[in-house]
C-alpha cells in the first residue's frame, strides 16, 4: 500500500506539472498575440491621443503643459516643413556622443527645426569612459559649427543613459565637469536628462533644470522640481515618425522666457 501511495502521489505531481505548463503556455501565447494599449493614468483620459499603431497609444495631457519631442538619426530625415507647430512647440536634437561622434542628422534637424520656428535645444550623450571635458568641447564645436545657439533656443542638454555598473562618485564627477565646461563657455546652465533610477542614485543634489524620463505615470515622481518630462516613446505626430514625446511643465510663455533668459518658472504642482 505504501508503495502504491507513493506511485499515485508521484503521478499526481507529474499531472500537476503538465497542466501547469500547458495552461501557462496558452496564457503566454494569448498575452503576446492579443491587442494591448499603452496609456497614461485616468487623469489624462479625456485629452487628445497620439497613436503609435492600431494597438498602442499614449494619452496627451493638456493642462498647462507644453508639448515637444526629441529626435536623432534614428528618425531618419525629417520633413520639418510638415510639422504641425500647434502640436509641437520645442525639440531636443541630438548633436553628439562621446568625444568624436556627431549625429548624422544634426545639421539637417538643427536648421530645419529653426526654419519651422520651433524652440530648440541640442543635446549630447555622455560616454562614461571618455574624458568629459573633451566631450564637452566636441559637443560645443559641433553646435557652433552649425550656427550655434540662437537667442530663442533653450540651454544645451546632457543625456545620461542608465548604467548599472557606473560608480556613483565617478559618474557624478564626470557629469559635473561636462556641465561646468559648457556653462562656463556658453553662460547657461545645461539641462540634465536621465531616468528616475539614475536620478535617485546619482543626481538628487544637482540643481540643473531636470528633464526626467518616466513613461506611464501622471506626473514624474521626483522630489525635486522637474522642468521637462519624457512621457512616452515611439509615438507618431504629423511629420514626425516614431519620436519620443516630451512636456514642459508650464505655459508657452514660460517656455519662451526660459529660452530667452535661462530662468525657468514652473508650476509648483508635481
Amino acid at each position: 500500500m505504501a508503495k502504491r501511495a507513493v506511485i499515485i502521489t508521484f503521478g499526481g505531481f507529474v499531472l500537476f506539472c503538465f497542466l501547469f505548463f500547458v495552461i501557462g503556455g496558452v496564457l503566454g501565447i494569448w498575452f503576446v498575440l492579443s491587442p494591448y494599449t499603452l496609456s497614461l493614468p485616468d487623469a489624462f483620459s479625456s485629452d487628445s491621443t497620439i497613436t503609435k499603431s492600431a494597438t498602442a497609444s499614449i494619452a496627451i495631457p493638456s493642462d498647462s503643459l507644453v508639448r515637444g519631442v526629441d529626435v536623432s538619426h534614428w528618425q531618419g530625415r525629417i520633413s520639418w516643413a510638415s510639422i504641425d507647430t500647434a502640436q509641437v512647440a520645442f525639440v531636443f536634437i541630438k548633436a553628439s556622443e562621446g568625444a568624436t561622434m556627431m549625429d548624422s542628422q544634426f545639421e539637417q534637424n538643427w536648421q530645419g527645426s529653426q526654419q519651422r520656428g520651433l524652440i530648440r535645444s541640442p543635446y549630447h550623450v555622455l560616454s562614461p569612459t571618455t574624458d568629459p571635458v573633451e566631450q564637452a568641447l566636441h559637443f560645443m564645436a559641433v553646435v557652433e559649427g552649425n550656427g550655434g545657439l540662437a537667442a530663442t533656443d533653450l540651454p544645451a542638454a546632457l543625456d545620461i543613459e542608465p548604467d548599472v555598473n557606473a560608480i556613483p562618485d565617478t559618474l557624478t564627477a564626470r557629469t559635473q565637469r561636462w556641465l561646468d565646461t559648457v556653462e562656463k563657455r556658453w553662460g547657461e546652465r545645461p539641462i540634465l536628462y536621465t531616468n528616475l533610477y539614475t536620478y535617485n542614485i546619482h543626481f538628487q543634489s544637482f540643481t540643473n533644470p531636470l528633464w526626467i524620463s518616466q513613461p506611464g505615470v501622471s506626473r514624474p515622481p521626483v522630489p525635486a522640481p522637474w522642468v521637462f518630462w519624457q512621457a512616452g516613446t515611439s509615438n507618431t505626430l504629423q511629420g514626425l515618425p516614431k519620436v519620443d514625446i516630451d512636456f514642459f511643465k508650464g505655459t508657452k510663455a514660460a517656455l519662451l522666457h526660459f529660452a530667452q533668459t535661462d530662468t525657468v518658472v514652473v508650476r509648483d504642482a508635481q
